[in-house]
């Protein structure tokens, strides 16, 4: 028989994620406001504008000689970088950003130039006039006023490299949680997702970067707490506001990477199995629940621009990067793009894949191998980035939304990994 679904205990549920919600909403909006409200002309609103001229040289540096792998988007995103902090010093003197923009138009040459700059320069002219307010209301998002903060202390030079080994430690922690439960089964998959974006082969901003570390902090969280009373008590309110903090903090980056990974790690921490309909379920809930805690941020922010700003831009902008005019083929090129994207340069990553393919299929040929249990959950959640490829698809011509495409790599090579029969000599058991 079926079990019977107890209403008074869902609707206590669901009240008790919307109490969660409100109060972290709170807690979110409380600190912005706090963050905004530094005086300019106070000592740590002087630190704030010395750290951000102090960033115009980095910026400058960079477009001269990027620290890593250059690309055309890797100007653009330096650019947004650049965005993010004239927007956390608003109210104050832009003619070093403006001289900045003549320095930039002088060192980039062809018809790149113009697209190069355009974020940028829109951003140098963010004024108190409303209208602009409102069309650059969507980059008003917990990043700008987290990095308010933090220019107080350190330039934006200093504030990237914080969050690159960020990154890296988080992805050292969950490479040994993974170690401890599946030896270099576990390891491989997921070193590799994570070192097609976190090697120093790949330029490092805030629009590469930020989503990882979100993505990776969740992914850890579930390793630690998955079998906790509180963590099994509370999954969906979890995914809710993992959703819920992947539009506060970036908007459209690449926020399928925070879903995508963690799912890929609960999948394989948690004992899933393809004949459990129970799994089947936690997977879809988990999605859901993420996607509502997205979109109930992405309505709650347009609601406060109504309020504060009289309008709001959010619709029009969200036809534009789904790209509802766009053909299938469009679509279906654009998802090619992405994959391609996460393997540049294509000269080096390339034949880095190719040798740990070749080893993984010498170790199947010896060894044999056997269905794995969560084989079609694993193949469902490869499928994520496409799903999100075909829907925001216009967007999703900016290089950082590549990353998503990494929960791909990391589901396959899982499974792959799994379905190689065990031996001693490969285990260590």
């Amino acid at each position: 028989m079926s079990k019977k679904i107890d209403v008074k205990k869902v609707l206590l549920y669901i009240v008790k994620a919307i109490v969660v919600w409100i109060c972290l909403m709170a807690l979110t909006l409380g600190f912005m406001t706090l963050s905004k409200a530094i005086p300019k002309d106070s000592a740590m609103g002087a630190r704030i504008m010395a750290n951000a001229e102090s960033s115009l040289g980095s910026y400058v540096e960079d477009l001269e000689s990027p620290i890593f792998h250059e690309s055309k988007w890797y100007q653009h995103q330096i650019n947004d970088d650049m965005m993010f902090v004239n927007v956390a010093i608003t109210e104050t003197d832009y003619s070093a950003f403006n001289e900045v923009v003549g320095i930039y138009m002088h060192s980039v040459e062809g018809d790149d130039k113009e697209g190069c700059i355009n974020s940028l320069v829109s951003a140098i002219y963010y004024n108190d006039d409303y209208s602009n307010l409102i069309t650059y209301s969507r980059f008003y998002m917990l990043t700008v006023f987290i990095l308010r903060v933090l220019l107080i202390f350190f330039d934006i030079q200093k504030i990237r490299f914080i969050l690159y080994y960020t990154a890296v430690t988080l992805a050292i922690c969950i490479t040994c949680k993974l170690y401890s439960l599946y030896k270099w089964k576990g390891v491989l998959p997921f070193v590799t997702a994570c070192a097609l974006r976190l090697v120093v082969l790949q330029s490092f901003t805030f629009a590469t970067f930020y989503d990882m570390v979100c993505g990776l902090f969740w992914s850890l969280f579930i390793l630690l707490f998955y079998e906790k009373k509180f963590f099994k008590d509370n999954e969906l309110i979890i995914f809710g506001v993992i959703g819920m903090y992947a539009y506060i903090n970036c908007v459209f980056y690449a926020p399928m990477f925070t879903l995508g990974m963690p799912l890929v790690t609960s999948i394989l921490v948690k004992d899933y199995s393809d004949k459990n309909l129970s799994d089947w379920l936690n997977i879809f809930f988990d999605s859901v629940s993420w996607v509502i805690g997205y979109a109930s941020a992405l309505f709650f922010k347009q609601i406060l621009c109504l309020a504060v700003f009289g309008g709001q831009t959010a619709s029009e902008e969200l036809k534009y990067m789904m790209g509802l005019d766009m053909t299938l083929s469009e679509r279906l090129e654009m998802i090619g793009y992405n994959y391609l994207g996460l393997l540049e340069p294509l000269g080096v990553k390339i034949p880095i894949l190719l040798i740990i393919l070749i080893v993984l299929l010498v170790q199947a040929i010896k060894n044999g191998v056997s269905y794995y249990k969560s084989t079609f959950q694993l193949l469902v959640l490869a499928l994520y980035p496409v799903v999100w490829i075909t829907i925001i698809c216009r967007h999703s011509l900016h290089n950082f939304v590549s990353n998503i495409t990494a929960i791909t790599v990391y589901a396959l090579l899982s499974l792959f990994t799994l379905s190689i029969k065990e031996k001693d000599s490969l285990t260590g058991n």
